[in-house]
């Protein structure tokens, strides 16, 4: 009996008992190819070296305007990623079924054990933290043994090689390096294909034949979704071009095309009236006794697929 009660009062000890292991890493490489959009026109892309780095890849996908990020998705440049061998991609459209992970702006983070070191790696998008901000910091901090915070300046860097050394199972010293490239040409055709693609979807041209651009793109949203009166901020309209003829390309940086719409059937011309002097909307169209109208609502329709459906994810 003696002997049992000594076996039970041993084992809670050595389940609580430190780890002794020290990992036989003395350094992890981390390779930051910076932006993804940015590499695709990048000859040879970094993308196309990938599987040559032997260690920790990322780069990011925040894009300016944002309506590119989303573009790029839906011509499929997230499943494209997934054929090469990266870790992590920061951007704030999360992805799923593929083997790299999404790392939002907003300290999203991901924890990866390098050969039995628990490397961290997050994103910090504001200069200040809030509370629950410091907490979700802390819980990283504790199931890590290496933290790397990434925050709005270091993304503006140029693509480079970070080595972390490491010494009990901690950080002693960094140092940054060009990164080299050693080429895939069948990686680097692919990458080339995609960059085909989206250059041929960017230059498709609108002519406006003496319209607003606004007014274009209203009427044209009206047409393809069949309503008479579209409610929508003013400040969806970023610039108007002053020529005739313009690109995709060139409303994307004109538009703001974050705004979600949804279809509204059958609503009276005074519930026209109230919504947009209640919101401060701008009315396009002409308000009939009933309307079928589109309504800014964050669970509606992204605004861009209402102007020029893609087929994609």
């Amino acid at each position: 009996m003696r002997y049992l009660l000594c076996v039970l009062l041993i084992i809670p000890l050595l389940l609580n008992c430190p780890k002794k292991y020290t990992p036989k890493v003395d350094k992890i490489q981390v390779y930051y190819l910076g932006s993804l959009y940015e590499d695709i026109y990048r000859e040879p892309p970094l993308l196309s070296g990938t599987p040559a780095m032997k260690g920790i890849v990322i780069g990011h996908l925040e894009t300016e305007p944002p309506i590119l990020r989303y573009i790029l998705g839906k011509l499929g440049f997230f499943a494209l990623l997934d054929e090469f061998p990266i870790d992590y991609v920061m951007s704030d459209t999360l992805v799923y079924n593929v083997h790299y992970l999404s790392i939002p702006r907003d300290l999203g983070y991901g924890i990866k054990n390098y050969e039995g070191i628990r490397f961290a790696i997050a994103r910090r998008g504001s200069d200040s933290l809030t509370i629950n901000d410091e907490v979700q910091l802390t819980l990283i901090k504790q199931r890590s043994d290496i933290l790397w915070l990434i925050d709005n300046d270091f993304i503006k860097t140029t693509p480079r090689r970070i080595d972390f050394y490491v010494e009990n199972r901690q950080l002693a010293d960094t140092s940054i390096a060009a990164l080299e490239v050693e080429p895939d040409t069948v990686l680097m055709n692919k990458v080339a294909a995609f960059r085909n693609r989206l250059d041929t979807l960017l230059s498709t041209t609108f002519i406006l034949a003496g319209e607003d651009l606004s007014e274009f793109i209203l009427s044209t949203i009206a047409e393809r979704v069949d309503v008479n009166v579209i409610a929508y901020p003013p400040s969806m309209v970023v610039v108007q071009p002053q020529s005739d003829t313009v690109t995709l390309f060139e409303t994307i940086n004109s538009i703001d095309w974050t705004v979600r719409m949804q279809k509204v059937t059958d609503m009276a011309n005074k519930d026209v009236s109230q919504l947009v002097d209640e919101s401060g909307y701008t009315l396009w169209g002409r308000v009939q006794k009933t309307n079928t109208c589109l309504v800014p609502d964050v669970q509606g329709k992204n605004l861009f697929d209402l102007f020029y459906p893609l087929e994609g994810e």
